[in-house]
Order: structure tokens, then C-alpha cells, then sequence
């Protein structure tokens, strides 16, 4: 059963599908998966400034802080252990060039109503908005194929079958899910001007799927072809920028690439610090960055870098306690963590 508290991560950005990104569908699905081990992790920040943590923003419920802090990315822990970057809402840039679309499109079918597939649309969000998430996916996949055999514009098409192969991820339907989210890509990359932000989130979509599936090395690719797109169209200290130069470096974790790993993590770090303190240090970024520090940690560990394995794992573990107490599990499994590495340097001199 989906719980209200698990719904809230739907709702924190999905007041408008035009705007939607199915990551944030698929860190909905890592989240049920992880819950239900109590692996929800938070690590801690370095800069002491950012360790400062609002203690009222502490006491709120999870689900007030989604719904008032705007967009931002999430981590949560796969089976391995490993936090897979979870991106929220489409950004849409400012600056994107009007003819970034490369040919229009109208249905030739005259019984085509593109009004009922965009009301059905807005019936599901709201049916998202309140947490009715089976009844939203039923809706979603009726929008689908009402565009379908009305021959709809393909971005249309297009933006539905990223929506429902979102769903399908949750659903564990992981088959379907990866054709349609594939689909998606394949009509943006057809019908969009590269770079677009668009086809950015499908790729980023598609490598968060393939990460669920365990094939790393597919995610990989998917999540560097986003970011060096990101990068053409973001600056460099951009937000979507660091969460896809996040989600390559857990890729090469997974893959025990970690000195190529930690050159993305490193990267990364003091722009996703600036991301949370910018955005008030809400639970749910401090486990986002929390998750960077940790892995950073893990990884120094694995090439025995001790000494920074403890600076990065013992910051994440001061956070921890902070959000969830002593007794959570994820604060054993770091001071479990840090033993090791103390053990290590005495060891060593």
C-alpha cells in the first residue's frame, strides 16, 4: 500500500505535467523500495555554514517541506547501497530558442478533440495532488492513448509516454516502463532541435530506469549523454548541471570505477552545498547532499584513502543523527563505516 507520507514526494512537483519530469516519478519507486528496508539516508556537509541546520525546518513533516520548498533533487539507496539520482520537474530555460522545435505537427484525424486528452491530463494531476496515484496512472495512460490514435502532435505523444513510462517504474513493470520512456526519446530526438532540454531529462530519465534495472554501464552512458547536454545549456554551476554530474559519478561507483567517481563527486560537492543553503536546508536536501558526502566517503575508502574516507563519512553521520537520532539504522551502518577506516589508520602507524 502507498502511503500518504510516500505520495508526498509525487505531489512536491506535480502540480503542472507540462512541467514534469519522469525522475521524479522514478524516486518515488526507489523510495518505496528503500522504506521498506529503512534506507532513507542524509548525510552531512563540510561547510560549516551548512551544518548550521534549521531546527524548525527539522520539526515539520516531510510532506509540508516537499510541498513548500520548490524544486530539488533527491538520492535514495538502491539494494547495493548506492543513492540513484533522482531529478525533479522540468526546468524550462528562460533562454530556449523559439525555433527549437524542428517541424510542426497537427493531427490529420478530424475526430482528434485535443481538448479531452489536456482535460484527462489535468484531471490526473489533480487526482496526483491528492495522492490517488492508481487512479492518476489510469488517467495518464487514457490520455496516452487518446493521443495515440488521434495521430497527436509526437511532442504531445511524446511527453505521455515519458508520463506512463514514469508510472510504469513504480509499478515494477520495468519492461514497459524502459519502451516507453525509449519512445519518448526517440520522437524529442526527432522533433527537437539538439540540444533541448527536453531530450536532456529523457536521457536522464532512461539512466535512472536502466540504474533500477542494474544495468549500470547503460546508465552510465545515459547520464553522461544528459550532462554534456546539460552543460551546453545550463551554466556550469547550475543546478541540473551538478545533479547530472551526481548521477555519472554513482554510476562509476556501481561500475568500481571510484577514482573516476570521485572526480564527479568533488565537482560536485560545493555546487549542491551552495543548492541546499540557497534553499533552506529542507530534510529532504540534506539528504541529497547527504548521500553525495556519504558515497564521496565510501568511495575515498575503497582506494583506502582513510583519512578523507573519515572526514567525509564522519560529517555524514553528524547529519544523520541530526535528522533521524542515534538509534536509525543508517547511523550504525556509518559509524560501522568510520570503525573501519579508524581501524585502518592505527593499523597503518
Amino acid at each position: 500500500m502507498i502511503s500518504r507520507f510516500t505520495s508526498s514526494y509525487f505531489r512536491h512537483n506535480i502540480t503542472s505535467l507540462t512541467l514534469f519530469s519522469s525522475a521524479k516519478l522514478i524516486e518515488f519507486q526507489c523510495y518505496v523500495h528503500s522504506n521498506s528496508k529503512d534506507r532513507f539516508n542524509a548525510n552531512s556537509l563540510v561547510d560549516s555554514e551548512v551544518k548550521q541546520l534549521n531546527p524548525s525546518a527539522l520539526e515539520k513533516s516531510k510532506s509540508e517541506q516537499l510541498l513548500n520548498q520548490g524544486s530539488s533533487p533527491i538520492q535514495t539507496e538502491g539494494d547495493d547501497g548506492i543513492p540513484q539520482n533522482i531529478n525533479t520537474k522540468t526546468e524550462k530555460l528562460q533562454s530556449e530558442p523559439k525555433n527549437d522545435i524542428k517541424q510542426t505537427h497537427q493531427s490529420e484525424n478530424p475526430n482528434y478533440d485535443p481538448y479531452t486528452a489536456n482535460s484527462l491530463e489535468r484531471s490526473a494531476e489533480k487526482k496526483m495532488e491528492n495522492f490517488e496515484i492508481a487512479e492518476a496512472f489510469t488517467e495518464f495512460n487514457q490520455v496516452l492513448e487518446i493521443r495515440r490514435k488521434g495521430n497527436a502532435p509526437p511532442l504531445d505523444i511524446a511527453k505521455s509516454l515519458n508520463d506512463v513510462g514514469s508510472f510504469l517504474l513504480i509499478f515494477d513493470k520495468l519492461d514497459e516502463a524502459t519502451e516507453h520512456l525509449l519512445g519518448a526519446l526517440e520522437l524529442r530526438r526527432k522533433h527537437l532541435r539538439d540540444p533541448h532540454d527536453d531530450i536532456g531529462n529523457t536521457l536522464n530519465n532512461i539512466g535512472n530506469a536502466m540504474s533500477i534495472r542494474k544495468d549500470h554501464q547503460k546508465a552510465y552512458q545515459y547520464h553522461l549523454e544528459a550532462l554534456q547536454m546539460r552543460k551546453k545549456l545550463f551554466p556550469i554551476n547550475s543546478k541540473k548541471v551538478s545533479d547530472s554530474s551526481v548521477s555519472v559519478g554513482y554510476q562509476l561507483q556501481l561500475l568500481n570505477k571510484n577514482q573516476e567517481a570521485l572526480s564527479y563527486f568533488l565537482e560536485s560537492i560545493p555546487l549542491v552545498e551552495e543548492h541546499v543553503k540557497s534553499l533552506g536546508h529542507s530534510e529532504i536536501d540534506l539528504e541529497y547532499l547527504a548521500s553525495l558526502y556519504k558515497n564521496t566517503g565510501l568511495s575515498f575508502q575503497k582506494l583506502n584513502d582513510h583519512q578523507k574516507a573519515l572526514l567525509y563519512l564522519t560529517n555524514s553521520l553528524n547529519i544523520k543523527i541530526k535528522l533521524y537520532g542515534d538509534d536509525h539504522s543508517e547511523v550504525k551502518q556509518l559509524q560501522s563505516r568510520i570503525k573501519q577506516s579508524l581501524s585502518a589508520l592505527q593499523g597503518s602507524s
